[in-house]
């Protein structure tokens, strides 16, 4: 219990920070494959924490509607997507960074899921 009421504290100190910020990515490269990655972690991102329960929001419909200002706040999470946001994805961020394919939606959120089964573990 006690745990739980300390990540609740440090999730609303912290709700109206970004995970994930497509316009704050978008801006460091006009190279059109970063655009499309980006919107491809975007996409797998929204999809995979909507999926799951691990968001408040539906953050697929968030995503739908406007891929180039999506952005995942803390605050859109569940307890349980706010434990996972700081262990699990953080290492599904460096993971995929070091990838020398070319990340697509399926890839990003076969990945993301492997890493999501690891934290649940």
């Amino acid at each position: 219990m006690t745990r739980n009421v300390s990540n609740m504290a440090r999730q609303a100190d912290i709700a109206d920070l970004s995970l994930f910020n497509v316009p704050y990515i978008l801006a460091t490269s006009k190279r059109t494959s970063w655009r499309r990655e980006t919107f491809a972690t975007g996409q797998a991102i929204a999809n995979v924490l909507t999926d799951e329960g691990l968001t408040t929001v539906n953050l697929r419909d968030r995503f739908a509607g406007s891929p180039e200002q999506f952005d995942v706040k803390f605050g859109d999470l569940t307890t349980k997507g706010f434990d996972f946001a700081c262990t699990g994805f953080q290492r599904w961020l460096e993971n995929q960074d070091r990838w020398k394919t070319e990340r697509t939606v399926a890839k990003l959120e076969a990945a993301l899921r492997k890493q999501l089964d690891k934290f649940r573990k």
